[in-house]
């Protein structure tokens, strides 16, 4: 999700490019994993002539995006360029390893909550225990660097120190420390999105292309330019092709894959229902595993209900196979989506979801329309540069 934008950008180091690419994929050499499977138009000096001209490392970052494109089999043009430089410049400003104000707090209190919730009551003494112990040869306790934390990186960092740490001293400590740390850094570390394009860490651990890299790795390779830039413009790009027009693909990105095309689907339904919905892209209910939760959802009763009356051969059981295929591209192929479409043929077929945005990292009180409409015009900057 966005990070605030309160500090000035400042330039980020960058491994070379080749090596950079290849590490980020999770290739074990660098010749054929960046070469570019995309149309090349722009050359690299062209892409970074559209790169803002204030920004420190110009040429790197203007390399990167030209690598990306191509990984990702995106033409490599000013239109697809300047869509990644957008939402590069809306989460962080051109920082490869952005700093968050009041990171630490907001680590502690996300420590807090899972300890509370996955060790009961005595959770929070736990993590408090824990903060204190100060690591062999160390300055300063867990907690008073956790405190000073700055960057999404060193939180990282610290958390897997943490982790080793008490992975060693295991044996000596209570069941409860021990069920706690061994998660720590992927299900505690509140830094879910990462890098200059704050990507979703856990997306860039599912994808095929990383090739079995351990979390931390990873986690390492987003924070650095040709990385972050890399797994960013992937996600930027998963899905569906220019049809998608780019408010769409920002609000997407934002809101997950698809959430569009999603939220338009609920908006089609609740005229054709008269159920008032949540227009937020998520069809069913989704658990923190990412697996759909057993219960329907409002859209799901809704369409039950809708189709009791103006569809009758979809049967629940039709209905709720085919909500399933909500995150991917298949769902416009199935018979429920079909059903909707024919009873609303002139109903937009997209729509930026209705989400508030709410993260550590950012203000209360903005949205996922906020975030798309930042970035696109940022997108219409970029190009005017061009």
């Amino acid at each position: 999700m966005p990070a605030p934008r309160s500090h000035r950008p400042r330039g980020a180091t960058s491994m070379p490019l080749a090596l950079g690419t290849a590490f980020a994929l999770g290739c074990a050499a660098p010749p054929g994993c960046g070469a570019p499977a995309g149309p090349v138009g722009l050359t690299v000096e062209e892409t970074t002539a559209l790169v803002r001209p204030d920004t420190k490392e110009r040429d790197a970052w203007g390399a990167a995006v030209h690598a990306a494109l191509g990984a990702a089999g995106q033409p490599i043009d000013a239109q697809h360029a300047c869509m990644v430089l957008a939402v590069i410049e809306q989460e962080s400003g051109y920082e490869a390893d952005p700093v968050v104000p009041g990171l630490g707090a907001a680590a502690r209190r996300a420590l807090d909550s899972a300890a509370r919730e996955r060790l009961g009551r005595f959770g929070p003494d736990i993590v408090a225990r824990v903060l204190e112990e100060t690591p062999a040869g160390g300055a300063a306790s867990f907690g008073a660097r956790l405190d000073a934390v700055r960057t999404e990186r060193a939180l990282d960092r610290l958390f897997r120190e943490m982790v080793e740490h008490f992975a060693g001293k295991a044996p000596g400590l209570s069941r409860a420390v021990r069920v706690l740390f061994p998660a720590i850094e992927e299900r505690i570390n509140p830094v879910r999105t990462a890098g200059s394009m704050q990507v979703a860490v856990d997306w860039v651990q599912a994808h095929p292309d990383a090739g079995g890299m351990a979390p931390e790795a990873l986690r390492e390779a987003l924070y650095t330019v040709d990385g972050g830039v890399l797994w960013g413009t992937r996600r930027l790009f998963a899905h569906g092709g220019d049809e998608i027009a780019p408010l769409h693909r920002f609000a997407d990105y934002n809101a997950g894959l698809w959430a569009s095309r999603n939220a338009a689907f609920q908006e089609a339904l609740a005229g054709l229902s008269g159920v008032r919905l949540a227009l937020d892209g998520d069809l069913l209910g989704w658990t923190a595993r990412g697996t759909p939760a057993r219960g329907p959802s409002e859209t799901e009763r809704a369409l039950v209900a809708w189709a009791a009356k103006g569809a009758p051969a979809l049967g629940p059981r039709q209905i709720r196979d085919d909500l399933e295929a909500e995150k991917s591209a298949d769902f416009a192929e199935t018979a429920t989506w079909a059903a909707v479409w024919a009873a609303a043929p002139g109903a937009p077929r997209a729509r930026v979801p209705v989400l508030a945005l709410e993260s550590p990292k950012m203000k209360s009180g903005r949205t996922t329309e906020w975030f798309a409409k930042k970035v696109e015009k940022r997108l219409g900057d970029c190009l005017r540069r061009g």
